[in-house]
């Protein structure tokens, strides 16, 4: 009894072993000589279904390889039908398309036969070509999860054996989309292996003498090949472009956004030692040591940027504001506002703060002034006309100021104040008005 339940099953296992073939070969047969897609897709449908009772280990190698292949033509043919009722049979026919050339390159590999290699390989070719453009749409429109999954899908495909591509571009593209849509941690796991691969970015650029100007190709191995093939078209082969520095920023401050200081100064100290004059990492260096309070290393920071911009007018302004608001260096500050003023007699940010330097010395000496004692009448007077004179001195470059900005609420202000102090009760009353208005 037991023998014959054995041998009923080998039976059954034969006959769904036999019906797969014929039905991958109809499937075929609609595609190829009738053009049929619905029949075909109907035919390596249910070749999917037997194929799932049956179990790949029951299958003829030859016969699981031509499903495999097969299945992943007629989807990529289905996809990229002009005819929209064809087009919609199946929703997820590029996916489809993708997983099973994948696996027919993947199993042949495995078993060592190549059956349908080459035509997988140049069907894979196309497929990962509809992915990428895909993916493109959707970054284009904003779908950044879709964009991601598709630049990783296609980044991943292209390690398929006989493909055998590590497209970094894609990664790099499934970098910004995590990037751009926050999720920092996925960004920071891409941009790091994007590093690890030492991805340039790299444009490799040749002439093509038939269309007269500059081509581009997707990789250094493509560029050699056509070089090869084509030496008279293509001539004067070069890269162009250097990728690296925007990575390692937007890996600085993906770190930040999540605030891991240790990576963050780590990848910040990188970036500085391999592209020292590279302005956006010195800004970003400067702002770490502003708000870490560490201005010793801020105005360090900044006088060697000077030392390779030193027209930098912005510069030259950050560091009077460091000295002056932060460390009270009330001279070195003007020092720096007025080599900002060289560049730019019209900087208002900076007339406004050398200002307030004035009044700062003239608040200084009403302290000094606070502490005589009621008899030391001449030193009073003395300081009062030093006051005066530090108030005179601060009025022009708030005036300045004003006739540049005229709606600067702290500017408007300062000016009252200066107004009062010298005795021109009419101007500070119009600031006061300007100040109720705004």
């Amino acid at each position: 009894m037991k023998k014959s339940a054995i041998l009923i099953l080998v039976v059954a296992t034969f006959c769904l072993e036999a019906q797969i073939g014929p039905t991958v070969s109809s499937a075929v047969i609609a595609l190829e000589r009738r053009n049929d897609l619905p029949d075909a897709k109907r035919n390596i449908d249910n070749a999917t279904v037997k194929l799932n009772e049956v179990g790949t280990a029951n299958v003829k190698p030859k016969d699981l390889a031509k499903y495999y292949y097969y299945n992943g033509k007629i989807h990529l043919e289905i996809y990229t039908s002009q005819d929209n009722a064809v087009a919609n049979l199946e929703p997820r026919a590029l996916d489809i398309a993708a997983e099973n050339l994948k696996k027919c390159l993947e199993y042949e590999k495995s078993i060592g036969k190549k059956f349908f290699t080459d035509v997988a390989v140049t069907d894979m070719y196309a497929v990962i070509g509809q992915v990428q453009r895909r993916g493109e749409r959707a970054a284009r429109n904003e779908q950044l999860e879709e964009a991601y999954k598709d630049f990783m899908l296609s980044y991943e495909l292209g390690q398929t054996p006989g493909i055998d591509v590590l497209d970094t571009v894609m990664l790099y593209n499934a970098s910004l989309m995590k990037f751009n849509a926050r999720d920092f941690q996925e960004a920071i796991r891409l941009f790091n292996k994007l590093i690890e691969l030492d991805y340039k970015g790299v444009q490799y650029i040749v002439y093509d003498n038939e269309q007269k100007r500059d081509v581009q190709f997707g990789s250094p191995q493509e560029m050699k090949r056509n070089l090869k093939i084509r030496p008279d078209r293509f001539t004067n082969p070069r890269e162009e472009g250097d990728i690296r520095p925007d990575i390692l920023l937007m890996l600085a401050v993906a770190y930040k956004s999540i605030d891991d200081k240790e990576n963050y100064t780590a990848v910040l100290k990188k970036a500085r030692s391999m592209y020292p004059n590279d302005e956006r990492f010195i800004r970003e260096e400067l702002d770490s040591f502003i708000k870490a309070k560490q201005y010793d290393k801020a105005i360090e920071n900044l006088r060697l940027s000077l030392q390779n911009d030193p027209n930098n007018k912005l510069f030259w302004f950050i560091m009077g504001t460091i000295y002056h608001t932060e460390m009270n260096d009330l001279k070195q500050a003007e020092e720096a506002y007025n080599k900002a003023l060289e560049l730019d007699e019209n900087y208002a940010d900076v007339l406004y703060m050398k200002g307030l330097i004035y009044v700062s010395k003239a608040n200084d000496i009403i302290e000094q002034m606070n502490k005589l004692s009621i008899n030391e009448t001449k030193k009073y007077e003395k300081l009062k006309a030093e006051q005066l004179e530090m108030f005179k001195k601060a009025l022009p470059l708030f005036e300045r100021a004003f006739d540049i900005n005229p709606k600067d609420k702290d500017t408007i202000k300062a000016l009252r104040e200066v107004y009062y102090k010298t005795g021109n009760a009419q101007k500070a009353m119009e600031m006061d008005k300007l100040l109720q208005q705004s």
